[in-house]
């Protein structure tokens, strides 16, 4: 997949600048190449996981960064990589995004060599996919088709000064 698409499904699904969105676009494609994982399954996790807030941290589980990555992820991942971790390098983006690629990957080998599968492993820590997982997948699956219809993507509006215009807030119920 191209840089260039890559970057605009970060933009769209994220509604950030695309600037920003080539940066995270460089980092998933090295991590996916690296780990040999879909790029739009990594894409797919972070949005669900971390909403792309690289600094955001689950109080209750320790899990930190982009991918939501646990300090104590070798329970379950093969890598020792993602064993010898501590929490402070998982809030840089590069880092978390290597670390969730290589749990991913090794949640396929253990999952039954199935995406789908892996990303169970990856949410639950079991092989076995739950509400969430089947969430993750179809946002994964959405991603793909929309990456491979390139007029569906679109790049984020300009305001006359040739800033990104900002995105647009979906209403709440009950205000304004």
């Amino acid at each position: 997949m191209k840089l260039a698409t890559l970057a605009l499904v970060i933009a769209n699904l994220a509604s950030m600048p695309i600037k920003h969105a080539r940066g995270y676009a460089v980092l998933i494609d090295a991590a996916a190449t690296r780990s040999r994982v879909p790029p739009l399954l990594l894409v797919a996790i972070v949005d669900g996981e971390s909403h792309w807030n690289p600094r955001i941290m689950n109080a209750r589980s320790g899990a930190a960064g982009l991918g939501q990555v646990l300090t104590g992820a070798c329970a379950r991942s093969p890598t020792s990589e993602a064993c010898r971790v501590s929490q402070a390098p998982l809030f840089d983006p590069e880092t978390n995004l290597r670390r969730s690629a290589a749990i991913l990957r090794g949640n396929w080998r253990l999952c039954g060599r199935t995406w789908e599968g892996a990303l169970a492993g990856y949410q639950t820590g079991r092989c076995r996919p739950v509400p969430l997982t089947r969430t993750v997948a179809a946002r994964w699956k959405a991603l793909e088709r929309a990456a491979a219809t390139p007029g569906r993507l679109r790049t984020p509006p300009r305001t006359p000064d040739g800033r990104q215009a900002p995105a647009k807030r979906k209403r709440v119920l009950g205000r304004p």
